[in-house]
């Protein structure tokens, strides 16, 4: 019987991850793998200020999403970024305990609503799964 690979890796910690590495290596961009859940998840980061830019690019008949990072006077507008939950281990979060987080903090949290980040999920009186967080 033939294997078959898994190409498949979870949408939120590939996107983290290379996320991370662009900013640890201070890379103004990078490419990932289309899906439409990375592709929501760049828009909410591009909707809070943290892409400038993110184009859709085919290449071999592969869909890839090109992400620049947006930066102010030479630094990112995010830094310190940590994954709080992982597929085998989903951190959830309650709308008062997003109320009572640190004001320095931001939380990206999985609603059911979509990806919001706090502020959103507490106008709209979500709680979730925690995501990430940063400052």
């Amino acid at each position: 019987m033939k294997k078959i690979k898994s190409t498949y890796t979870n949408p939120y910690c590939d996107f983290y991850s290379q996320l991370k590495y662009a900013l640890v290596n201070k890379k103004t961009s990078f490419i990932i793998v289309y899906e439409q859940v990375r592709l929501d998840i760049i828009k909410a980061f591009y909707k809070e200020g943290i892409i400038s830019k993110y184009s859709l690019i085919k290449k071999d008949q592969k869909l890839f999403l090109k992400i620049e990072l947006k930066m102010f006077k030479g630094i990112y507008t995010i830094n310190n970024i940590k994954l709080l939950s992982t597929p085998s281990r989903l951190v959830s979060i309650s709308l008062k305990q997003i109320l009572l987080k640190k004001n320095y903090e931001s939380l990206f949290i999985l609603t059911s609503k979509g990806f919001l980040f706090d502020k959103e999920a507490i106008k709209e009186n979500q709680g979730g799964f925690l995501l990430y967080s940063f400052n």
